[in-house]
């Protein structure tokens, strides 16, 4: 059996839809145009990936990074999507004792720019998110930031230590896997710790 740990250095439903017009906000309520509120009701954060898939990316937001803005504005969501609840006398899936402290994994996709640089989005990566729903947790990526590093196999970013950990035995050790991730850490520049286990057997 053959395990890699690669260390980065990381520091419910109902919708919400921000209807963008060309400078203009329109309240889905009264259906008036509410001229300079667009920015009040688009959410905007920074966070991690966590994951990628296809064409979607996983990445972990800490409240605590938040600015008050942005809190502000998550906050508002869930309030209005409370309301639209209550109104429609359906229940709501944001429970009344929501934690606005802990952690939240948002479901993004990449923004069309990015993929026609060629920028890939990888595991590890910081990144800057617009367009959320904090109500469903999903949301576009439209940046990432400059990486500490970069791990190859498996392509991974801002990794600060590699992991190595082989069978000694019942596996035998693969020494060509072995040497594979040793030689990429060694051309990353990223220090590695390489640990053995069943040694009893």
């Amino acid at each position: 059996m053959t395990r890699v740990k690669l260390h980065t250095r990381v520091p419910v439903s109902c919708p919400f839809r921000a209807m963008q017009w060309h400078g203009t906000a329109r309240s889905e309520s009264t259906g008036a145009d509410t001229a300079g509120s667009l920015d009040e009701t688009i959410g905007t954060a920074k966070g991690q990936v966590l994951t990628t898939q296809a064409n979607f990316v996983r990445v972990l937001v800490n409240p605590a990074t938040l600015s008050v803005q942005e809190k502000r504005v998550r906050l508002k969501q869930i309030e209005s999507a409370r309301m639209r609840a209550l109104e429609a006398g359906q229940s709501c899936s944001v429970p009344d004792d929501l934690d606005l402290e802990a952690p939240v994994e948002v479901l993004c996709t990449v923004r069309a720019l990015l993929k026609k640089m060629k920028q890939r989005v990888l595991v590890g990566d910081r990144v800057s998110m617009t367009g959320l729903d904090w109500v469903d947790h999903r949301g576009m990526v439209e940046d990432v930031a400059e990486r500490d590093s970069e791990y190859p196999y498996p392509a991974i970013a801002n990794v600060g230590n590699v992991l190595l950990v082989f069978a000694i035995a019942q596996p035998e050790p693969e020494v060509k896997a072995l040497t594979r991730f040793l030689v990429a850490a060694e051309a990353a520049g990223l220090p590695f710790t390489l640990a053995f286990n069943k040694s009893d057997l």
